[in-house]
């Protein structure tokens, strides 16, 4: 072989052994390691909120809580709606129109109650994603408990 081809050939050796071995890793690894430093989402290391995060990247449904990956990578938890029931039967619903589908993240507690034979929940609801989208849809402001009925989007899971 002449010695420009073989130079070539080592050259071209070299180039696929650098770039076989060059990169990133196993992203799996990556993973664990972030786990590692921030915690897995459901320890909430990030500590305790009141409202849903608006720059949240993403969230984790929990037993008792939902966890919300901010930014800094740290997960912060707000506890879910709460049932304020009284104990024994249930009462009359005090509304007169009823929502069967609302998200966990818009309102801070529920009330289980009664209309004809059905069992019909009652929310007090938090602050609004989309204020004036909220505002249209009830004809009320943020902030106040109403009483309304909403597109039927997500169907309330309390966990």
């Amino acid at each position: 072989m002449k010695p420009n081809m073989e130079f070539l050939w080592r050259i071209i050796a070299l180039y696929n052994i650098v770039t076989v071995y060059a990169g990133f890793g196993d992203p799996r690894k990556a993973k664990e390691l972030l786990q590692k430093q921030y915690g897995q989402p459901c320890d909430c290391r990030g500590g305790q909120i009141s409202e849903p995060p608006s720059d949240r990247i993403t969230q984790v449904t929990c037993t008792g809580k939902t966890a919300y990956l901010m930014p800094n990578q740290l997960w912060k938890c707000k506890s879910t709606p709460r049932d304020t029931s009284p104990n024994g039967p249930l009462l009359e619903c005090p509304c007169s129109s009823f929502q069967s589908s609302v998200h966990s993240s818009c309102y801070t507690s529920y009330q289980q109650c009664k209309s004809d034979i059905t069992r019909i929940g009652r929310a007090r609801w938090l602050k609004p994603v989309i204020p004036a989208l909220w505002e249209a849809e009830t004809g009320g402001s943020r902030g106040q408990e109403i009483e309304t009925i909403l597109a039927n989007t997500v169907k309330p899971r309390l966990y």
